[in-house]
């Protein structure tokens, strides 16, 4: 017999608003992802991820803002090498649409973070024993941003 899984009956709630956008003239749509998407694009960001790491979440979270046709149309434009669209100007996009729904999600993705940070991280839980036999963490957290401090700046 094979595991099932089911999801909820529900369907998600509209988190924001969709971004609409001219792509040289040509009109293209974003919807806001989960805030599963938002917590790992956030967490990829973090001080101690590697570049590949944040650009494979950035990346991965583009991906799930855009649907099939317009994903695909972006997609095959920017691995065109005879085509304008380059870093430059997805890095545009992918901050446009950071600055539109950062105040939307500010809330939501703080909500995930706290409750993760109330679990204590992965560090945490496999807390070191120092000679003395107190705990401390194997590595220390270093400060991040929230999203909230973010939207508040861009007000």
């Amino acid at each position: 017999m094979a595991l099932q899984f089911t999801t909820s009956d529900t369907a998600p709630q509209e988190m924001a608003p969709p971004f609409e956008f001219d792509l040289d003239e040509q009109p293209l749509t974003a919807q806001c992802p989960k805030s599963r998407m938002w917590s790992r694009l956030i967490a990829s960001l973090s001080s101690a991820a590697t570049m590949a790491d944040e650009q494979y979440a950035i990346g991965s979270f583009m991906d799930a803002c855009f649907g099939d046709g317009d994903r695909i149309y972006l997609e095959r434009r920017y691995r065109d090498r005879e085509d304008a669209l380059d870093d430059d100007v997805m890095a545009e996009i992918f901050e446009a649409v950071m600055e539109f729904w950062a105040p939307h999600m500010a809330e939501e993705v703080d909500q995930v973070r706290e409750s993760r940070e109330s679990r204590g991280s992965r560090a945490q839980r496999r807390a070191v024993r120092t000679p003395t036999g107190s705990r401390k963490p194997a590595r220390p957290r270093a400060a991040r941003k929230t999203l909230s401090d973010t939207a508040a700046g861009a007000e």
